[in-house]
Formats: structure tokens, C-alpha cells, sequence
């Protein structure tokens, strides 16, 4: 096969294929105005920045999405973590106040046998007291009574 030979180049101006009135209005002689292509090169610009802040956008929502699921997982687990430190610390201070009772209990039935067997020793002495006084009175009596029965029969001999 032989290659094919150079395409000729359209004509710029000048009488059309079908006469005067048709000119060479080819896209060729359109992108060679200066204002078309600026025009072109303003219009493609629009079009990418619109594609890329569509990706952008996309791109901003998703990472959005996903902080907003981390966030919340990391929010949902600390309030488990606080809840369940809550709880232990509930169960320490509850088991701290039932060991801080018993140690009140324990002390206060030792002070309420201490003090029952002071009372008893008290009412013991005081039993042993009282005792001893009704002895001594009963004593003090008896000696009365003998030294007014001594007084009385004194005169009389025996």
C-alpha cells in the first residue's frame, strides 16, 4: 500500500465550491479568531472547575461522612467507657460503705460490751456498795441498840 499523499489545505477566503455568496467558514478559520478562542479556553475552564469541585464536593462529603461515624464511634465509646467506669466505681464505693458499716458495727457492739460491763461492774459495786452500807448500818444500829440497852439497865445490877 503506498501511502496516501498530503491533504491539500482548505482555502481561506475566496469564492466558494457553489460561488460567490459561500465562503470557507471552516471550524479551522473559527479557531483561528482570537475571541472564539478565548471564548473556548474561558468555556473549558468553567467546565473543569465545575468537574473538579463536583469530585471535590463528592470527595468533602464522604471524608465528611466518615469523620462524622468515627466521631460518633469514638463518642458512643467514650460514654460506654465513662459508663462502665461509673458503674465500677459505684460498685468500689458500695463495697467500700458496707466495709466502712461492719467496721461501725464491729466498733460499736465492742463499746456496747464495754460499756455493759462497766454497768454490770458498776452495779456490781454498786450491789457490793449498797451491801456493805446495810452491813455497816445494821452494825451501827446494833451498837446503838446495846450501848441504850447498857444506859438503860446500868442502875440495876446483875
Amino acid at each position: 500500500m503506498e501511502p496516501l499523499p498530503p491533504r491539500q489545505k482548505a482555502p481561506k477566503d475566496g469564492q466558494g465550491p457553489r460561488g460567490w455568496p459561500d465562503c470557507y467558514y471552516t471550524s479551522r478559520v473559527l479557531d483561528s479568531t482570537f475571541r472564539y478562542v478565548k471564548f473556548v479556553k474561558k468555556l473549558r475552564a468553567l467546565e473543569d472547575e465545575q468537574r473538579r469541585g463536583a469530585v471535590n464536593k463528592l470527595k468533602e462529603e464522604k471524608d465528611k461522612q466518615y469523620s462524622d461515624f468515627f466521631i460518633r464511634c469514638d463518642r458512643r465509646s467514650l460514654i460506654n467507657n465513662v459508663a462502665r467506669r461509673v458503674d465500677l466505681c459505684l460498685t468500689s464505693y458500695q463495697e467500700d460503705l458496707k466495709a466502712k458499716r461492719q467496721r461501725l458495727v464491729d466498733l460499736l457492739t465492742a463499746e456496747e460490751e464495754m460499756n455493759i460491763r462497766k454497768f454490770v461492774e458498776q452495779a456490781q459495786a454498786g450491789a457490793e456498795a449498797l451491801w456493805q452500807d446495810k452491813k455497816d448500818r445494821l452494825a451501827f444500829l446494833l451498837d446503838k441498840r446495846q450501848k441504850e440497852h447498857e444506859e438503860k439497865y446500868k442502875d440495876i445490877p446483875m
